[in-house]
């Protein structure tokens, strides 16, 4: 009998890890299409009843915002850490959160790509050069398929300075986003490390 619990207990946190592993394939996909411009093809990553925020955005509202974004970037590359992904108990439901910059598809940021595993060190990094953003999403699973519901994207440095005070002035050393070496449901926050 034990044996069968110990064999559900790795099951179920396998099911989680290729879970959470779609998901940021998913945010891997929407980064590529992003830098392909292919605004029709990102807009479908997300559900029927997408919105984004700020603002309250629809799908046809947010493809003309990135239309206009995107003809103001040119050519461009995303850089981000490794996601954020936080699942519901069912599994059904998740949020992600991930920082990002976009800078020109020129400019070659190669320190970044090695910090991929730390988000803590890569936006410090990212901040020397370029203003980073935070991505925020909510995602459900319909038909065995992740899609986004509603996403909200700020100022990374702005949400940083309004959580962690005047600590946020100096390193971010001895700050961890929920999520990274903690737990709770808002990764995006920054706490003091015990």
């Amino acid at each position: 009998m034990a044996v069968l619990l110990i064999f559900g207990t790795l099951a179920a946190c396998g099911k989680s890890d290729d879970e959470t592993a779609a998901i940021r394939l998913l945010i891997d996909e929407g980064a590529e299409l992003a830098e392909k411009q292919q605004i029709g093809d990102l807009v479908r990553l997300g559900t029927e009843d997408f919105v984004a925020t700020p603002g309250t955005h629809d799908a046809n509202s947010v493809k003309g915002i990135l239309f206009v974004a995107f003809r103001r970037y040119g050519r461009f590359s995303i850089h981000y850490p490794r996601p954020t992904v936080e699942l519901d108990p069912e599994g059904k439901q998740a949020t992600a959160s991930v920082y990002f910059v976009i800078v020109s598809k020129e400019r070659n940021l190669p320190d970044l790509r090695d910090l991929y595993n730390d988000p803590v060190q890569w936006l410090e990094a990212a901040r020397e050069k370029a203003d980073p953003y935070l991505l925020q999403l909510e995602l459900i699973q319909q038909d065995r398929r992740w899609q986004v519901q509603r996403a909200h994207i700020e100022s990374a440095m702005r949400r940083l300075m309004s959580d962690a005070g005047p600590c946020a002035e100096g390193s971010l050393r001895g700050y961890a986003p929920e999520g990274v070496g903690g737990s709770g449901s808002d990764a995006l926050l920054f706490r003091p490390e015990a």
